[in-house]
């Protein structure tokens, strides 16, 4: 399929050198604004908090999540930890961005 230009598209009217277009696009918008492609990448500092299996229903484990919470981290993993075939323990992987240096 083509345009009234002759260029070829691909399925539902879009060009198919649209993401040559995209990339091809200045870093520095009209503005003098940097694109997301210049802007420097987030700096993450990690925590890991071990909690037994037992722990988890109870309500101070809810109290300790939402005080890592208020404190700015956020849960991106749990990872349950077997000793023998049962699990034991459960490790929870928190992340913050790290203060501007």
């Amino acid at each position: 399929m083509r345009n009234e230009k002759g260029a070829a598209f691909a399925g539902r009217g879009s060009p198919c050198t649209s993401w040559i277009a995209r990339m091809r696009r200045p870093l520095v918008a009209g503005d003098g604004t940097r694109s997301a492609l210049q802007r420097p990448m987030a700096q993450w500092e990690y925590k890991r908090v071990k909690f037994e299996v037992t722990e988890v229903p109870k309500p101070v484990f809810e109290k300790q999540l939402c005080d890592l919470g208020s404190a700015g981290w956020e849960l991106v993993a749990a990872v349950q930890h077997e000793i023998h075939g049962h699990s034991h323990e459960v490790y929870f992987v928190f992340k913050r961005a790290c203060a501007p240096s």
